[in-house]
């Protein structure tokens, strides 16, 4: 007897095998890979070779559009080959869901790094902002948080639940380059692409032409925490801080004018690299630089500190400058004036621009002299290294002595000298003592010395005064002593403050100024030159998901519907529609000549006066009006 036997119909499409999850995720390092190499390695070897093949450096504009015309070509068949590789990798007929599975790992691995940045960023206030804990700690706080969040990621990627979405959401077709009924409505299909391909373009053409993509960073970069660095612009008062700090601290410079050198502006090099480009600029015969200067910059590439090398160096660029510029007579007083307003923000390399500026405008370009072919660079500086040196600068720690008039107020110190703030306040309750004891007299003066002496600072000095003062009700000779002291001693001193080059007991308190500039950190590329490649990415996509929209099975056989129904209308004949076209346009015209006639005929009729009186309609007469002025006319 014969037995039908009920074969298996084997593995379900819906049923992930085990091992799909763990390809999904090697998938992701490859595709990572594919983004290292094509954004990373390609350019960082292809712009050394094309610099040798142009004969310009790297960062030369002169033929940056070829290059990176010829950049683009490469990465597209380097792309290709890759993707070539990818697939073959993946073999001709892979499980169903290692396609979903690898564009959703990546995606979430990219959310993992983002929210692990932006978690950073707290560490980091709390690290260098507040000091509540040192980078060490915030580093690794961070790290055991991004370590937390792919760890619950790839468990949930894993979990049976998220393989069987995998699998649903590639079988939608989104990942698939198969075509679905290819042969039919192909009209209908074509126009649909081409009106998602204008839709996509007219925004991608905005986005180009709005400025949005040349206002922001050249590249799309993802910043490592706690490698921050800063390119200080502008030193304030804490050079001698600066100065202080360990020369690992400070390793590379920020070139911020490239002269005649092959610096890249606005790019951080080793701070050898830039002594080299600035003595050869210095020793060029072509330059004559003087004898003085030269010697200047060989001293100062003898410091060890970077900070102290590059502040003197910038010194001997900016006196020369002001020496030939600002108080010489190439320029007129107007220039000299702009001039130094630009020297007073401390940029050097503003300074040189401005001087470049004023004398193409004042047609003086034969006056530029070497200063213009020397490259100025500023000190980076590890930013928790630098956030420690600004903390001199706080009131709290140091002050700067303003207009000193009493030369027995710290003998020591010069105007204009940075002093502790202790030693400045008790420096300042020694002053005040001193005026004090002319007026404090007898037993009871004493004492109120000996209580003011406990003074921290000025201020609380007069504050003690004025309690005292108070204290002082019952004993008359005591208040009139500590009025005294307050009125003609000590205010006396408030208002000589108020008064430029007056006679001053204390001299003002200068508040320092902190170094400032802009950060830099170890970053990792994740797009670069945005305003060039995010239009292609976009119109990519663009194209890809227009055509993966036609194939979709739901939205296809909407579409060969449409153009089927579309094939069953008659339509018209070139000359009929001409014919139409006639008929309506005369229409149009003849209805128009009707009521036209109609309106002027009925406005004439509803207006007659004579012989008829009708009035009806009563128009003023306004011919009386135009010569009237405007302003007494009646709206």
């Amino acid at each position: 007897m014969a037995v039908a036997v009920k074969t298996s119909p084997g593995p379900r499409s819906g049923g992930l095998p085990g091992g799909v999850a763990l390809i999904s995720l090697v998938g992701v390092v490859y595709l990572l890979g594919c983004l290292a190499i094509l954004f990373k390695l390609l350019p960082d070897l292809w712009w050394p070779v094309w610099a040798g093949l142009a004969g310009v450096d790297v960062n030369g504009v002169k033929y940056q559009f070829v290059g990176g015309t010829l950049l683009l070509l490469i990465g597209l068949l380097v792309g290709y080959a890759l993707l070539w590789m990818g697939g073959k990798l993946l073999g001709p007929r892979p499980a169903v869901g290692i396609r979903a599975g690898v564009f959703v790992g990546f995606v979430g691995v990219l959310l993992v790094l983002l929210l692990t940045r932006w978690a950073s960023t707290y560490f980091e206030y709390y690290a260098y902002d507040k000091q509540y804990l040192t980078p060490t700690y915030g580093a690794i706080f961070t790290g055991v948080l991004g370590g937390l969040l792919l760890a619950g990621f790839l468990r949930l990627f894993t979990l049976p639940w998220a393989q069987r979405a995998l699998v649903t959401l590639e079988e939608m077709g989104w990942f698939s380059v198969t075509s679905y009924k290819a042969n039919q409505g192909r009209i209908v299909r074509r126009g649909t692409m081409i009106g998602l391909l204008l839709l996509a373009g007219t925004g991608i053409w905005s986005l180009s032409n709005s400025g949005s993509l040349r206002r922001g960073s050249s590249d799309w970069v993802l910043n490592i925490p706690f490698t921050g660095s800063v390119a200080v612009e502008s030193i304030g008062d804490a050079k001698e801080y600066i100065a202080a700090l360990p020369a690992e601290n400070i390793p590379k410079v920020q070139v911020e004018w490239t002269g005649g050198s092959s610096l890249p502006v606005g790019k951080l090099v080793d701070v050898a690299r830039y002594k080299d480009a600035l003595l050869a600029a210095v020793n060029d015969p072509n330059l004559d630089v003087p004898a003085t200067v030269k010697r200047e910059v060989e001293l100062a590439t003898a410091e060890e500190n970077p900070a102290v090398f590059l502040d003197r160096v910038n010194g001997t660029i900016r006196a020369h400058i002001r020496e030939k510029y600002l108080e010489g007579t190439t320029f007129h007083a107007d220039i000299r004036r702009r001039l130094a307003e630009v020297e007073k923000q401390g940029d050097v390399a503003k300074l040189i621009a401005a001087v470049k500026k004023e004398a193409e405008s004042a047609r003086k370009a034969d006056t530029l002299d070497w200063v213009m072919k020397v490259p100025v660079a500023v000190p980076v500086v590890n930013r928790y290294a630098l956030q420690l040196a600004n903390e001199n600068t706080r009131p709290e720690r140091h002050v700067k002595i303003g207009l000193k008039t009493n030369q027995k107020f710290l003998p020591e110190h010069k105007e204009g000298e940075i002093v502790p703030t202790a030693e400045f306040d008790k420096a300042e309750v020694e002053v005040y003592l001193g005026v004090a004891r002319n007026y404090l007299r007898g037993e009871d003066g004493q004492e109120a010395l000996k209580e003011l002496s406990e003074a921290a600072n000025g201020t609380d000095f007069l504050t003690t005064l004025r309690n005292l003062e108070g204290r002082a009700l019952g004993n008359q000779t005591q208040r009139d002593q500590l009025e005294s002291l307050r009125t003609a001693g000590l205010g006396r001193d408030s208002e000589m403050k108020k008064l430029p080059g007056a006679p001053q007991l204390v001299p003002e308190r200068v508040k320092l100024k902190a170094a400032t500039g802009s950060p830099h950190y170890a970053n990792v590329t994740l797009l670069p030159s945005v305003r060039f490649t995010l239009p292609v990415l976009l119109m990519a996509a663009a194209l890809w998901l227009s055509w993966r929209a036609v194939n979709l099975p739901v939205f296809a056989d909407f579409l060969i519907a449409t153009e089927a129904e579309m094939n069953k209308v008659s339509w018209t004949t070139r000359k009929r529609l001409v014919q139409d076209t006639i008929v309506v346009l005369v229409t149009c015209f003849l209805m128009a000549m009707f009521l036209f006639g109609m309106d002027y005929f009925w406005k004439s009729v509803l207006s007659l006066t004579k012989p008829i009186n009708i009035g009806v309609l009563h128009f003023p007469d306004t011919s009386k009006n135009e010569k009237q002025k405007l302003e007494d006319k009646r709206w």
